[in-house]
């Protein structure tokens, strides 16, 4: 059986895949540039015969299941495979797997560290003393900040991420609010929180960080009326997608200092280019080119998921993470 994969693998999961498979050939979309298109791939899965795909970015609609042989099964090495019609795929008899949780200690530890930036406006700091201009009381007076302990977080989305986010704060003894129509209450227990409704939510947090799901229900969610509530003191992160918020709503209020700052990692276009980012000369505001998920750590961990899915396919077991029509 062969096998080929379009991301990077931790080279012990590789190694222990390739022994599974018989033949795994791995080239790593970011290191060989190259995106495949759908086109591209069927016509190497048809020259090559393929039976096992390992994906990040592919987009897979329906056409490609229509017409695809051969394959078996898709290993998407994302957490929601957006990029893959699930339905299409079991109609052509092509398991699907997903890889959830994978990310979710690195993009919690960045919402934290990014948090922690705006209350004590440790790059305004840095850039005191680099600059040069650290000659008197410009340390204590200017970039003087907020603590954490004591102060209100709004969590939209107390998933994997969401639920580590607030474990976490919950020790630094902020008070936990949470907003999630689908919430397990135990984790909502766990952290000492309490659900209410969005708007509650955006009036009475002082940091509001997003950590929900991307689709039909969430899009747009934070729009310019839910920005509006916020208090003038409250600082925003968005290490989700950007099309959860209205981003020119979000750049208004900031540039109108209708909030006191925000700390972004996801944009509505992406990669920002030369252009910048819609948020470019604003001094409130953090940016990040969407490293949430950049560290060594989670490809080790979507390799150790995307290994586990092949060895029990083969074994004939239902895969922990198989994907189907209406199952997130």
């Amino acid at each position: 059986m062969k096998a080929f994969s379009t991301v990077r693998l931790d080279p012990n999961y590789r190694k222990k895949i390739a022994e599974l498979v018989g033949e795994l050939k791995v080239e790593d979309w970011i290191e060989y540039d190259k995106l495949y298109t759908s086109g591209e791939l069927l016509e190497k899965i048809k020259e090559e015969d393929i039976k096992v795909l390992i994906c990040e970015v592919e987009v897979l609609r329906e056409d490609f299941f229509e017409v695809v042989k051969g394959l078996q099964l898709i290993c998407c090495v994302r957490g929601n495979p957006v990029n893959i019609d699930v339905e299409a795929a079991n109609k052509a008899n092509v398991v699907v797997t997903s890889c959830p949780g994978r990310n979710a200690t690195a993009v919690a530890e960045l919402t934290i560290g990014l948090m922690v930036s705006l209350a004590r406006n440790i790059i305004l700091a840095h850039n005191i003393v680099q600059n040069g201009e650290w000659r008197g009381l410009e340390g204590v007076v200017t970039a003087k900040g907020i603590e954490l302990e004591g102060k209100t977080v709004g969590i939209i989305g107390l998933g994997a991420i969401g639920y580590k986010v607030a474990k976490i704060l919950k020790t630094m003894g902020m008070i936990v609010l949470v907003y999630d129509s689908y919430v397990n209450p135990k984790r909502v227990e766990d952290v000492e929180g309490k659900v209410v409704d969005l708007a509650v939510l955006m009036k009475e947090s002082d940091f509001i960080t997003i950590h929900a799901v991307y689709n039909k229900e969430t899009k747009g969610l934070i729009d310019a009326d839910m920005i509006s509530l916020m208090k003038p003191t409250a600082f925003f992160i968005n290490v989700a997608r950007s099309r959860i918020t209205d981003e020119k709503a979000l750049v208004n209020a900031l540039k109108d200092h209708k909030i006191a700052g925000a700390a972004i990692d996801v944009y509505k276009i992406e990669p920002t280019g030369r252009r910048g980012s819609p948020f470019k000369g604003l001094d409130n505001v953090i940016t990040t080119p969407h490293i949430g998920g950049a560290t060594a750590e989670v490809v080790a961990h979507y390799s150790e998921m995307v290994f586990e899915a092949i060895r029990d396919f083969l074994d004939g077991k239902i895969p922990k993470n198989i994907r189907k029509k209406n199952i997130s």
